[in-house]
């Protein structure tokens, strides 16, 4: 083994002032760097190389093969499987490759690097490897550390009662949880946009897609309920919640959010406002006829689409009294309030609705 380029072209003796200063500065470097010929034998290994496979000098590799260094040190690719060191370095790429590797010594600690095969000509020599090794192990460690917290926040996440989602910062679905396609009956598809699309109640769309997009623009938190439709075609009141993610210099990297199901609240508690409505509305009047009106709006769209307010004069009814029992109705809209007014009055024109 010649432990120097100049070595190994000319003889330390022969070789050029370029060439010592070219083999000065690649022993100066903190990245391994290794040359072999199409046979695997190493021509060159410089310091840092010498020292992640375990030796003090490159001097030590003298004779060696990259077969002889696999006896030393497992290497391994970013999923832990096993690489054959010498089938990397012996059938040399057409042009410059890169792959991630690991190094695992019998003792001490795993590195991982970047290694950067090209193929060189020299002296007309072909096969010739050179082999760059880049060390990223706090980079892979990182990636790990990431991935496994990622892990750990997904099952926080799908463990959540809630509907759970994150985005990018345009408003684009990065993750949603299994509560969403649990209770839409459909999956929200990742990259999408998040819009205030059919699954959302037609009156508040306007509403909730103008608040969303002015919370994508200024960073403002987002809090607003809306009717979100179940997958049996049902409308439920949820809570939505949106905060943005940014980074330590404030920068926005994403929006995470939640929709609570408030349902059940949200009808008591409009209950009572309608309950407060009306105690206050029928005590504004004793007029037979405002009062059926006035109950008649309360109900109206509250309760149902429209309504009729049916009153029963108390006592016997004799002829010719032909008091209609419709004193009130009411639908949204006046025109359409009118209409069911005229239809109920052609309806109670029929001889089964006449009082005798």
């Amino acid at each position: 083994m010649i432990d120097r380029v100049g070595e190994w072209r000319e003889g330390t003796r022969g070789a050029t002032e370029i060439e010592r200063r070219l083999a000065a500065i690649l022993d100066s470097l903190t990245d391994g760097i290794t040359v072999q010929d199409a046979t695997g034998d190493l021509l060159y290994v410089n310091p840092a190389a010498a020292a992640l496979f375990g030796y003090d000098r490159p001097a030590e590799l003298r004779g060696c093969s990259t077969t002889d260094l696999a006896k030393r040190v497992e290497v391994v690719d970013e999923t832990g499987r096993e690489l054959v060191l010498a089938s990397l370095v012996e059938s040399p790429p057409a042009e410059s490759a890169t792959t991630v590797i690991g190094v695992r010594h019998a003792v001490g600690e795993e590195r991982w690097f970047l290694a950067t095969l090209a193929p060189m000509t020299i002296d007309e020599a072909n096969g010739v490897v050179i082999t760059t090794l880049h060390d990223v192990t706090e980079r892979i460690r990182l990636d790990g550390r990431l991935r496994a917290s990622e892990a750990r926040y997904r099952r926080l996440v799908e463990a959540m009662p809630d509907i759970a989602w994150t985005t990018d910062p345009a408003g684009l679905v990065s993750m949603v949880n299994d509560r969403w396609a649990e209770y839409v009956g459909a999956p929200r598809e990742v990259g999408t946009p998040l819009t205030a699309d059919d699954s959302v109640h037609p009156d508040d769309r306007t509403a909730l897609a103008a608040q969303w997009l002015a919370c994508l623009a200024t960073g403002d938190e987002l809090e607003v309920t809306a009717r979100l439709r179940r997958h049996d075609g049902a409308y439920r009141w949820h809570l939505l919640r949106a905060v943005a993610i940014r980074d330590p210099d404030g920068a926005i990297q994403g929006w995470a959010g939640t929709s609570t199901d408030i349902d059940s609240a949200k009808r008591a508690e409009e209950g009572l406002r309608l309950l407060a409505e009306a105690t206050v509305r029928l005590d504004a009047t004793l007029d037979l006829d405002e009062t059926a009106v006035a109950t008649a709006r309360i109900a109206v769209p509250a309760f149902a689409d429209w309504c009729f307010i049916d009153l029963l004069v108390p006592g016997p009814l004799e002829p010719p009294v032909r008091d209609p029992i419709l004193k009130a109705a009411a639908t949204k809209g006046v025109d359409a309030e009118l209409a069911v007014r005229d239809a109920a009055r052609r309806i109670l024109t029929l001889p089964e609705y006449q009082l005798a």
